[in-house]
């Protein structure tokens, strides 16, 4: 896979859950919880399906008996459950600002761990791009008017979801098994916990709703596939970059199709950002040739 066909697929992920919300309103009668378990299971009957299609059910963990692989994986696993049940509990806590801005801090943290941990090496031009990103994104921090651990918790997990998944070697489809197969025991704790596996709620309260649930799986588990098939191709600082279309397409819809109002900070901040991705591109544009270091590969 070229380098130019990985950054498709990984602005192709990002772009999907830029505009995934809308899908998440359609249930907003069902508890957080409960649309948490179906995603984990359904994505987990989803890829084992198609590994089963391609014969490949038996092979697919095999890279998981090298143990950087395994623990790699299992840094996944970990990172990706925090992030999702953070979120969640935003949700239910009325934290959705928070949340948002986690995904705005994100970016510039997969972007420093590819410069830090992976010797990835930022251009001058990269360098006051990332200055840039970091100024829209302490304005942005700057108009919640408190210390905003909930985002840097949802932004250092993601982020070190994308570093421990371009790291560990395995297979896409059956490294988002794994993860999703460790993720699914915790999730029915959670939701076994909270009454919620008995009466219509499990269901949601329609024959809609549940078709909604179960079509979660592939909503969930195809932009994660799209991000791992894509990044052994990429750098991790061009993922961090891509990471803005998310929540720069979750405002759009927020705007021009929810009605939503824009306050001073999102237009001081997001223009800033946004410089700051144009002059990361150049940037990038300009090392096509340049091959990651080889502590990033994927074995």
């Amino acid at each position: 896979m070229t380098k130019e066909q990985g950054g498709l697929l990984v602005c192709s992920a990002f772009a999907a859950w830029g505009v995934l919300p809308a899908y998440w309103r359609l249930l907003f009668r069902v508890e957080p919880e409960v649309i948490l378990f179906h995603r984990i299971l359904w994505s987990v009957v989803l890829l084992g399906l198609m590994l089963a299609a391609r014969g490949q059910l038996g092979t697919a963990f095999s890279a998981l008996r090298q143990r950087s692989a395994l623990l790699m994986a299992c840094g996944a696993v970990l990172s990706l459950g925090v992030n999702w049940y953070v979120y969640i509990w935003a949700m239910i806590n009325n934290e959705l600002v928070a949340s948002g801005l986690g995904y705005i801090i994100c970016p510039v943290l997969t972007v420093l761990l590819g410069s830090l941990a992976c010797g990835e090496k930022l251009l001058g031009h990269q360098r006051a791009a990332l200055v840039m990103m970091a100024a829209g994104v302490v304005l942005r921090a700057f108009a919640l008017g408190r210390f905003p651990s909930v985002a840097l918790v949802l932004a250092v997990s993601f982020a070190l979801y994308s570093f421990f998944r371009k790291r560990s070697g395995v297979m896409a489809i059956a490294g988002l098994l794994f993860e999703c197969m460790l993720l699914l025991v915790p999730a029915a704790m959670i939701v076994h916990s909270r009454g919620l596996f008995a009466g219509g709620a499990f269901w949601g309260g329609s024959p809609w709703e549940s078709a909604l649930l179960v079509m979660s799986g592939a909503v969930t588990a195809l932009p994660l596939l799209l991000l791992a098939q894509g990044m052994p191709a990429v750098t991790l600082k061009f993922v961090g970059v891509a990471q803005y279309l998310a929540p720069t397409l979750t405002l759009l819809l927020a705007v021009l199709v929810y009605g939503e109002k824009l306050v001073l900070a999102d237009y001081l901040s997001f223009p800033v950002i946004w410089l700051g991705v144009v002059m990361f591109l150049f940037g990038h544009a300009a090392q096509l040739a340049i091959r990651p270091s080889w502590i990033c590969k994927s074995s």
